[in-house]
């Protein structure tokens, strides 16, 4: 059983259909420009940028009420970062978002919460 086929049985558990699921991944992937045959692939072969958007849009299509993400588009070009931007702030539930660009924070968000080092580096 691929990573795919994983997804759609995790979010049939949560009640989501399967169908709508696998046509939102597809939707988001090709959005961002990741090939769907990616999404089949074995996870070890997607470069770092791929994966990412792959697991992105596997979040964003189980649609969960919170989506806790570290670093998100930290892999991703400046013209697909501004793709995947574009649907994380239309996403209709609570995003919590760790990031080192306070840009980025501006864009996504609305409350931030700034955590800086201190007494040599620690925090």
């Amino acid at each position: 059983r691929d990573h795919l086929d994983q997804v759609l049985a995790f979010g049939a558990q949560r009640h989501r259909d399967p169908v709508q699921v696998r046509s939102s991944i597809e939707s988001y992937a090709e959005s961002w420009r990741l090939p769907t045959e990616k999404l089949g692939a074995p996870w070890a072969s997607l470069s770092g940028g791929e994966a990412q958007r792959a697991n992105l849009a596997i979040a964003l299509a189980l649609a969960p009420d919170v989506l806790l993400l570290d670093e998100p588009t930290s892999a991703c070009d400046a013209a697909t970062t501004a793709l995947v931007e574009a649907s994380l702030s239309a996403f209709p539930g609570a995003l919590v978002v760790v990031t080192h660009s306070q840009e980025q924070a501006r864009r996504l968000g609305s409350v931030h919460l700034h955590l800086s080092a201190v007494d040599g580096g620690e925090a």
